[in-house]
């Protein structure tokens, strides 16, 4: 049962492909929300095992506290079957989860408490990556991911703050930006949480770390930069794209430092790339966004050729320097 009665119905919609093994985990830590969910809507994503029979067999064990419901994407992606569950949701609010990682339990209503009373349309917290342990570890690593109470363009790409686990959104709000991008195999809530900060410049602020987010060499994101090249090169050029569309409705220096960011972060994806091993990789990641960025000052060309460099040969924090160097 909830316990803030006053608060909005909120659904959560969770893409599942192949996850028979854990989908269940998954459901059952967003049942035992302290704010219940209105809705509960899983999206089979053209699953090759039993994940869709898994869950189905789980809702009918289930007392109908509320909606529970099965629904099929056979066009391959999260982001389609994301915005095939946004297209059923018939609650104020929705919130999108991985059918592989564990809600904590007062999420929603820690969440929804804070976008009510900062009376804001959208709501961002920090989430917790957990990585499995390694030889050299015997227990899992845990990382809290960045985040910032009034995140700018230029913190979310370098810094990336905001991810599909981390926000819950009025639903009118994620149709007004037409959903998710189908379009980007990677990258899609980066790319989302780009549309979302120019759309609602400034989403409530949740203080507190949640979930058990577990990333694995199957996840959406993989290990390996190199092994999804092209996919990350397509989602850097939709937000270059994202951002001229955008540029009549902001004033020179924000749209400026957004640019100069992207620039950064590009080169910090190339060093990266780079230090994988994959110049060509590397090279034709530089050469695709060359052509949508605009051209910048000498030192922003020196201060990126620089920091794909320091990234090459292992360099760490680079997106931090970046978040300094984009505003001067």
């Amino acid at each position: 049962m909830s316990l803030s009665p006053l608060l909005p119905r909120v659904a959560v919609v969770v893409p599942v492909f192949n996850r028979a093994h854990c989908i269940l985990a998954t459901l059952d830590s967003i049942l035992a929300q302290t704010l219940r969910p209105a809705q509960v809507i899983v999206v089979d994503n053209g699953s090759t095992d039993q994940s869709k029979a898994v869950v189905e067999a789980w809702m009918q064990q289930q007392k109908p506290h509320c909606e529970l419901l099965l629904l099929s994407e056979p066009c391959r992606g999260a982001s389609a079957a994301r915005n095939r569950g946004l297209q059923a949701v018939t609650t104020e609010w929705v919130s999108f989860f991985d059918s592989d990682d564990l809600m904590s339990p007062d999420f929603l209503e820690r969440m929804l408490g804070c976008a009510q009373a900062q009376e804001k349309e959208w709501v961002i917290a920090r989430t917790q990556m957990v990585f499995a342990p390694n030889t050299s570890a015997s227990f899992p690593k845990r990382i809290v991911r960045w985040g910032t109470s009034q995140p700018t363009l230029v913190d979310h790409i370098l810094g990336a703050c905001i991810s599909t686990q981390s926000f819950v959104a009025q639903t009118s709000l994620l149709r007004r930006i037409k959903g998710w991008n189908e379009h980007l195999p990677m990258w899609n809530d980066y790319e989302i949480g780009l549309r979302l900060l120019l759309a609602s410049p400034q989403p409530a602020w949740c203080e507190g770390v949640f979930h058990q987010i577990f990333q694995h060499p199957d996840s959406i994101t993989g290990s390996c930069l190199s092994d999804r090249a092209e996919q990350l090169t397509l989602a850097l050029v939709s937000i270059a794209r994202t951002l001229q569309e955008h540029s009549d409705r902001f004033s020179a220096p924000p749209l400026r430092h957004a640019f100069t960011a992207l620039l950064y972060r590009t080169n910090i994806v190339a060093g990266q790339l780079l230090c994988e091993g994959n110049p060509r990789a590397a090279q034709q990641l530089l050469c695709a966004m060359g052509s949508q960025l605009p051209q910048c000052p000498k030192r922003h060309s020196l201060f990126s050729s620089l920091l794909r460099h320091y990234v090459r040969w292992g360099g760490r924090g680079a997106w931090r320097i970046a978040r300094l160097l984009a505003r001067c």
